[in-house]
């Protein structure tokens, strides 16, 4: 993302005064004068004390009769449970810069940049840890494609408890996502507290959550904000004219958080910053990729070794209004929007067809390979399609007038290659 704009909140015209003119000269004053005045400012005093005193009594609570007893405490527990969370969530984070050089020429697997030179290189931005093994010196790291793709062969990372940074080689890209994932093998690896992200599923937020950005603002080093969860399902093109279905928050979002992870107030992996709206009249409005959708890109592009495979649905969906609102729907009372998904298309020819799924059909559930699904939204198979693969026993839950259905089918078609 391109650097903000400095922008001044306010009219900031300085204060100006004449000290070219000589101070006029005080006339003289008798000692009567002077005892008058001093007396007249002392009982000007003192009603202002004795005002402050009875308007401070008034406005003081006066339940139970205990006025003099009240105590007046800050709530902490928001900014505490924020530390908290970002304690866990930041032992997951890298730095990451790409492309340039030194005196020594180009960066390169045998000349890495210093941790000093790792904040000038030519692209910077953040990642996560997404899986890392001390026993094999190796870990995978999530950033975004805009990160690392044009410098796929200069990828350097530091982790939170490092200052020397390390090689990364790329794993696998997807533009349509705005995902890569680059792998480390490095001794360092055996030796840190960093830790892998531990995965919340995205489909489970509602607006006001916490929304806590860890990455690398200004490329100046790891850097913690805070917000909230503003709304879902809303699309961005990144490129060309796909259309990524992001998580919109209002957390404060700059150049070099690109990559970097999303935490909840668990301090649980909800998705990577990819970018924001970079406007004058506009403030703290960013886009996230969820993490049911990045991890499923993740894991295909490693299972894969960088080939995107999918396979896509036979049906399409349309939203017929909304579901779960009737009674709270988890432990804390919360209320959830879940959407009526209703299947509009569907080809006759499809397994999903030939299984006894029909149009007009509400969809309530799928399960494939253990993972169960429930259909909160017309993207919730977009999001975790990415898993899907040959030979895969899909399971589908339907409602048709007051009947639940179930109908199971062999994925058997050719995958679908994507970017």
């Amino acid at each position: 993302m391109s650097d903000d704009k400095k922008k001044i909140p306010y009219d900031a015209t300085p204060i100006t005064r004449d000290y070219n003119q000589a101070p006029k000269a005080s006339p003289e004053k008798g000692r009567g004068k002077i005892s008058a005045a001093l007396f007249i400012v002392a009982i000007f005093i003192f009603n202002i004390v004795v005002g402050a005193s009875l308007i401070s009594l008034l406005s003081r609570p006066t339940g139970n009769n205990n006025v003099n007893n009240v105590t007046y405490n800050i709530d902490t527990s928001s900014t505490e449970a924020v530390s908290v969370a970002a304690g866990k969530a930041k032992l997951s984070a890298v730095v990451i810069g790409c492309g340039g050089s030194n005196s020594n020429g180009s960066y390169s697997q045998s000349n890495v940049p210093t941790y000093k030179e790792l904040f000038n290189t030519s692209s910077k931005g953040s990642g996560v840890i997404f899986q890392i093994n001390k026993n094999t010196n190796e870990a995978y790291i999530i950033t975004c494609y805009h990160v690392i793709g044009n410098y796929t062969a200069q990828i350097f990372v530091c982790l939170y408890d490092s200052y020397v940074p390390m090689y990364a080689t790329l794993v696998g890209l997807s533009q349509d996502n705005d995902i890569a994932v680059i792998k480390v093998t490095n001794p360092q690896i055996s030796s840190t507290i960093a830790t892998a992200v531990t995965v919340a599923n995205s489909a489970e937020l509602i607006e006001g959550d916490t929304a806590i950005a860890i990455g690398n603002p200004q490329s100046k080093g790891f850097s913690v904000t805070s917000g909230v969860v503003s709304r879902f399902n809303v699309p961005v093109i990144p490129y060309g004219t796909t259309t990524l279905i992001t998580i919109q928050v209002d957390t404060a979002i700059n150049s070099g958080n690109s990559g970097g992870g999303l935490f909840d107030s668990d301090g649980n992996f909800i998705g990577i910053v990819e970018s924001k709206i970079n406007s004058t009249n506009i403030d703290n409005v960013a886009y996230v990729v969820p993490s049911n959708r990045v991890i499923s890109v993740a894991k295909c592009l490693i299972r894969t070794s960088g080939q995107l495979q999918y396979v896509d649905a036979d049906y399409s969906v349309s939203v017929a209004g909304v579901r779960g609102l009737t009674e709270a729907t988890d432990e804390l009372g919360r209320y959830h929007r879940y959407y009526k998904c209703v299947i509009n298309t569907l080809r006759t020819d499809s397994k999903e067809y030939q299984s006894g799924m029909r149009i007009g059909d509400e969809l309530i559930s799928f399960s494939y390979d253990g993972n169960n699904v429930d259909f909160v939204s017309e993207y919730s198979y977009e999001e975790v399609k990415y898993n899907i693969t040959i030979g895969t026993t899909m399971q589908y839950k339907v409602k048709r007038g007051n009947e639940e259905l179930t109908f199971s089918f062999e994925v058997t078609k050719s995958p679908t290659l994507g970017k």
